[in-house]
């Protein structure tokens, strides 16, 4: 009589065994561990989306303004009409380690500056060139400006940080006849078609680096291609 009073009474108990709270802390480990990399690869992924849209963003900013410098380049013809201002158009083909660090200096008619509501000048010097950032060891593509044209095309004027993380620059630059060249210089009287010319079309290539430090992927190639209206034929 004893032992069944007992046996009812245990088999009406409550709680659980040392054992069965073992395991359910095991498969609730196994639930979090699976949220916690379903959500850490979700934050990854935006901010890598976000990341590339910054990316392509401050590279479309940079490509539309040296679109505009470009596309104002200006050599007078036949040649310059001052002694001292001279006009050109200087492209140059350099290398920085596995990337094109290729540099662009020419007058342009882009701007206009005004003083006292009077013209001051319609022509400045500008120029492209990459250098290295102290804070990161990386690139940077500079632009130089000046608002004095004189004898020395590619000195002069301030200079301003265009934008970060830009590894290479390469230009290319086509004839009216189609060639391409790596190289061109308006002021070379020995440089046959390229001399007192500029380019029918000069192409653009930035590599621009990832935001993850140091970069882990190579840079992204971005382009564009200028046409410049005021480069004639050459008869």
């Amino acid at each position: 009589m004893i032992a069944e009073l007992i046996k009812i009474r245990n088999s009406h108990r409550y709680g659980f065994t040392l054992l069965e709270i073992l395991i359910s802390i095991a498969i609730l480990s196994v639930i979090l561990s699976v949220i916690y990399g379903t959500f850490h690869s979700s934050v990854r992924t935006i901010r890598s989306v976000q990341a590339s849209s910054d990316l392509y963003r401050t590279a479309r900013l940079i490509l539309d303004k040296m679109s505009e410098d470009i596309r104002g380049s200006y050599i007078p013809s036949p040649g310059n009409p001052s002694e001292t201002m001279k006009f050109g158009f200087i492209g140059e083909d350099h290398w920085d380690g596995e990337y094109p660090a290729d540099t662009l200096n020419f007058t342009s008619t882009t701007h206009r500056l005004y003083e006292s509501d009077r013209p001051q000048s319609i022509f400045s010097e500008i120029g492209y060139f990459l250098e290295k950032d102290e804070e990161t060891g990386l690139k940077k593509l500079m632009r130089r400006e000046s608002f004095v044209v004189d004898q020395e095309i590619n000195a002069g004027g301030a200079v301003l940080e265009m934008g970060l993380r830009v590894q290479g620059l390469d230009l290319k630059y086509m004839d009216a006849e189609g060639s391409t060249w790596d190289v061109w210089d308006s002021t070379d009287s020995t440089a046959g078609e390229h001399s007192n010319s500029l380019p029918r079309i000069v192409e653009i290539y930035l590599l621009i680096a990832g935001q993850d430090d140091p970069p882990e992927q190579p840079p992204v190639e971005i382009a564009t291609k200028v046409l410049l209206e005021m480069a004639q034929p050459r008869q």
